[in-house]
Protein backbone atom coordinates (compact mmCIF):
# COMPACT_ATOMS: atom_id res chain seq x y z
CA UNK A 1 0.00 0.00 0.00
CA UNK A 2 2.76 2.43 0.93
CA UNK A 3 4.56 1.62 -2.31
CA UNK A 4 1.39 2.36 -4.31
CA UNK A 5 0.96 5.68 -2.51
CA UNK A 6 4.56 6.58 -3.36
CA UNK A 7 3.97 5.73 -7.03
CA UNK A 8 0.80 7.83 -7.06
CA UNK A 9 2.65 10.74 -5.47
CA UNK A 10 5.43 10.52 -8.06
CA UNK A 11 2.87 10.43 -10.89
CA UNK A 12 1.08 13.53 -9.58
CA UNK A 13 4.40 15.34 -9.13
CA UNK A 14 5.38 14.41 -12.69
CA UNK A 15 2.09 15.74 -14.10
CA UNK A 16 2.49 19.03 -12.22
CA UNK A 17 6.05 19.38 -13.47
CA UNK A 18 4.94 18.73 -17.07
CA UNK A 19 2.17 21.32 -16.71
CA UNK A 20 4.62 23.91 -15.38
CA UNK A 21 7.11 23.18 -18.14
CA UNK A 22 4.56 23.55 -20.93
CA UNK A 23 6.19 25.18 -23.93
CA UNK A 24 5.32 28.85 -24.55
CA UNK A 25 3.11 29.66 -27.53
CA UNK A 26 2.89 32.72 -29.78
CA UNK A 27 0.03 34.68 -31.27
CA UNK A 28 0.23 37.67 -33.61
CA UNK A 29 -2.57 40.18 -34.07
CA UNK A 30 -3.68 43.78 -33.78
CA UNK A 31 -4.05 45.43 -30.39
CA UNK A 32 -7.77 45.90 -29.95
CA UNK A 33 -7.84 47.31 -26.40
CA UNK A 34 -5.54 47.99 -23.47
CA UNK A 35 -6.96 48.36 -19.97
CA UNK A 36 -5.88 50.14 -16.82
CA UNK A 37 -6.02 46.80 -15.01
CA UNK A 38 -2.95 45.61 -16.87
CA UNK A 39 -4.57 43.58 -19.63
CA UNK A 40 -4.31 43.56 -23.40
CA UNK A 41 -6.86 42.25 -25.89
CA UNK A 42 -5.61 41.02 -29.25
CA UNK A 43 -7.66 40.77 -32.43
CA UNK A 44 -6.05 37.81 -34.20
CA UNK A 45 -4.89 39.46 -37.45
CA UNK A 46 -8.16 41.32 -37.89
CA UNK A 47 -10.32 38.19 -37.86
CA UNK A 48 -12.65 39.59 -35.18
CA UNK A 49 -11.65 36.74 -32.84
CA UNK A 50 -10.19 38.38 -29.74
CA UNK A 51 -8.04 36.95 -26.95
CA UNK A 52 -7.12 38.60 -23.65
CA UNK A 53 -3.76 38.50 -21.85
CA UNK A 54 -2.64 39.79 -18.47
CA UNK A 55 0.35 42.12 -18.21
CA UNK A 56 2.19 41.83 -14.89
CA UNK A 57 5.56 42.87 -13.46
CA UNK A 58 7.28 39.96 -15.21
CA UNK A 59 5.97 40.78 -18.70
CA UNK A 60 8.62 42.16 -21.07
CA UNK A 61 7.32 44.91 -23.39
CA UNK A 62 7.75 48.49 -24.61
CA UNK A 63 4.99 50.66 -23.19
CA UNK A 64 5.15 53.10 -26.12
CA UNK A 65 4.12 50.31 -28.48
CA UNK A 66 0.94 49.31 -26.63
CA UNK A 67 -1.35 51.40 -28.81
CA UNK A 68 -4.67 50.33 -30.29
CA UNK A 69 -4.22 49.18 -33.87
CA UNK A 70 -0.54 48.31 -33.55
CA UNK A 71 0.68 44.83 -34.49
CA UNK A 72 1.78 42.73 -31.51
CA UNK A 73 3.26 39.27 -31.03
CA UNK A 74 2.43 37.73 -27.66
CA UNK A 75 4.45 34.94 -26.07
CA UNK A 76 2.48 33.14 -23.36
CA UNK A 77 1.88 29.80 -21.66
CA UNK A 78 -1.66 28.50 -22.25
CA UNK A 79 -3.88 27.85 -19.25
CA UNK A 80 -7.37 26.43 -18.92
CA UNK A 81 -8.01 28.03 -15.54
CA UNK A 82 -7.64 31.77 -16.17
CA UNK A 83 -6.58 34.43 -18.63
CA UNK A 84 -2.95 33.68 -19.55
CA UNK A 85 -0.17 36.02 -18.50
CA UNK A 86 1.88 37.50 -21.34
CA UNK A 87 5.55 36.55 -20.99
CA UNK A 88 6.60 39.08 -23.61
CA UNK A 89 4.89 41.49 -26.02
CA UNK A 90 6.71 42.57 -29.18
CA UNK A 91 5.18 45.51 -31.04
CA UNK A 92 5.98 47.39 -34.24
CA UNK A 93 8.28 50.35 -33.51
CA UNK A 94 7.15 52.31 -36.57
CA UNK A 95 3.49 52.54 -35.51
CA UNK A 96 3.84 55.06 -32.64
CA UNK A 97 6.31 57.14 -34.69
CA UNK A 98 3.94 57.82 -37.57
CA UNK A 99 0.82 58.70 -35.59
CA UNK A 100 0.02 62.40 -35.50
CA UNK A 101 -0.15 65.47 -37.75
CA UNK A 102 2.31 66.02 -40.60
CA UNK A 103 2.59 69.06 -42.87
CA UNK A 104 4.84 70.50 -45.57
CA UNK A 105 6.56 73.84 -44.81
CA UNK A 106 4.70 77.05 -45.63
CA UNK A 107 5.10 78.25 -49.19
CA UNK A 108 5.15 74.81 -50.79
CA UNK A 109 3.68 74.72 -54.30
CA UNK A 110 1.48 71.77 -53.34
CA UNK A 111 0.88 71.99 -49.58
CA UNK A 112 0.08 68.73 -47.80
CA UNK A 113 -1.24 68.35 -44.26
CA UNK A 114 -2.47 64.98 -43.03
CA UNK A 115 -3.09 63.35 -39.68
CA UNK A 116 -2.28 59.65 -39.41
CA UNK A 117 -4.72 58.05 -36.99
CA UNK A 118 -4.98 54.67 -35.27
CA UNK A 119 -6.17 51.63 -37.21
CA UNK A 120 -4.77 52.98 -40.50
CA UNK A 121 -7.11 55.95 -40.84
CA UNK A 122 -6.18 59.37 -42.26
CA UNK A 123 -7.69 62.81 -41.70
CA UNK A 124 -6.57 65.15 -44.47
CA UNK A 125 -6.58 68.95 -44.22
CA UNK A 126 -4.57 69.82 -47.38
CA UNK A 127 -4.72 69.71 -50.34
CA UNK A 128 -8.40 69.81 -51.23
CA UNK A 129 -10.02 68.31 -54.28
CA UNK A 130 -7.34 66.81 -56.53
CA UNK A 131 -5.29 64.61 -54.18
CA UNK A 132 -6.87 62.58 -51.39
CA UNK A 133 -5.14 60.25 -48.90
CA UNK A 134 -7.60 57.70 -47.53
CA UNK A 135 -5.62 55.10 -45.52
CA UNK A 136 -2.17 53.97 -44.45
CA UNK A 137 -0.51 50.61 -43.72
CA UNK A 138 2.59 49.37 -41.95
CA UNK A 139 5.22 47.64 -44.07
CA UNK A 140 7.84 45.03 -43.23
CA UNK A 141 10.67 47.57 -43.49
CA UNK A 142 11.13 49.68 -40.35
CA UNK A 143 10.09 53.35 -40.52
CA UNK A 144 8.32 52.77 -43.85
CA UNK A 145 4.58 52.90 -44.48
CA UNK A 146 2.28 52.69 -47.48
CA UNK A 147 -0.15 55.53 -48.19
CA UNK A 148 -3.33 54.78 -50.11
CA UNK A 149 -5.41 57.39 -51.89
CA UNK A 150 -6.98 58.63 -55.09
CA UNK A 151 -6.40 61.35 -57.68
CA UNK A 152 -9.21 63.42 -59.17
CA UNK A 153 -8.45 63.73 -62.90
CA UNK A 154 -10.15 65.82 -65.62
CA UNK A 155 -12.78 64.03 -67.70
CA UNK A 156 -11.77 62.46 -71.01
CA UNK A 157 -12.26 65.02 -73.75
CA UNK A 158 -14.92 64.24 -76.38
CA UNK A 159 -14.36 66.37 -79.48
CA UNK A 160 -17.33 68.05 -81.13
CA UNK A 161 -19.77 66.38 -78.72
CA UNK A 162 -21.99 69.45 -78.63
CA UNK A 163 -22.07 69.82 -82.41
CA UNK A 164 -22.93 66.18 -82.98
CA UNK A 165 -25.69 66.24 -80.42
CA UNK A 166 -27.01 69.57 -81.61
CA UNK A 167 -27.35 70.86 -78.08
CA UNK A 168 -26.64 74.25 -76.56
CA UNK A 169 -24.07 74.95 -73.84
CA UNK A 170 -26.84 75.11 -71.25
CA UNK A 171 -28.12 71.65 -72.21
CA UNK A 172 -24.74 69.96 -72.03
CA UNK A 173 -23.93 68.53 -68.59
CA UNK A 174 -20.25 68.68 -67.68
CA UNK A 175 -18.60 65.25 -67.59
CA UNK A 176 -17.61 64.09 -64.12
CA UNK A 177 -13.96 64.02 -63.08
CA UNK A 178 -12.24 60.63 -63.03
CA UNK A 179 -10.96 58.94 -59.86
CA UNK A 180 -7.66 57.08 -60.08
CA UNK A 181 -6.48 55.01 -57.12
CA UNK A 182 -2.82 55.08 -56.12
CA UNK A 183 -0.40 53.82 -53.49
CA UNK A 184 2.87 55.41 -52.49
CA UNK A 185 5.63 54.93 -49.95
CA UNK A 186 6.46 57.25 -47.05
CA UNK A 187 9.57 57.04 -44.89
CA UNK A 188 9.94 58.36 -41.33
CA UNK A 189 13.21 60.15 -40.56
CA UNK A 190 14.76 63.09 -38.70
CA UNK A 191 16.09 66.47 -39.78
CA UNK A 192 17.70 68.82 -37.26
CA UNK A 193 15.92 67.08 -34.37
CA UNK A 194 12.59 67.30 -36.19
CA UNK A 195 10.68 64.18 -37.20
CA UNK A 196 10.05 63.98 -40.95
CA UNK A 197 7.77 61.95 -43.20
CA UNK A 198 9.04 61.81 -46.79
CA UNK A 199 6.47 60.76 -49.38
CA UNK A 200 7.99 59.20 -52.50
CA UNK A 201 5.69 58.82 -55.49
CA UNK A 202 6.02 56.30 -58.32
CA UNK A 203 8.14 58.72 -60.35
CA UNK A 204 10.63 59.16 -57.51
CA UNK A 205 9.47 62.67 -56.65
CA UNK A 206 9.63 63.49 -52.93
CA UNK A 207 7.56 65.64 -50.59
CA UNK A 208 8.86 66.09 -47.05
CA UNK A 209 6.36 66.67 -44.26
CA UNK A 210 7.27 67.66 -40.69
CA UNK A 211 5.68 66.45 -37.47
CA UNK A 212 3.38 69.04 -35.88
CA UNK A 213 3.36 68.95 -32.09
Amino acid sequence: MRFNILLLGLAVTSLIACHREQAPQYITGFIDTTTSEGAIIIDSMGSGHTLGFIIDENTTYEESGLIEGNIAEIMYVPTEEQTPVAISITTDDTYPRVLGRWATPEGERTPIEIELLKHGKIHQRLPEGVLEYTAWQLMAKEDTIRLIGSLSLPPIAEKDKKKKAGKSDEEIQPAPRRKQAFTTIAVVGTESDRRTLTIINNKGQKSTLYKKE
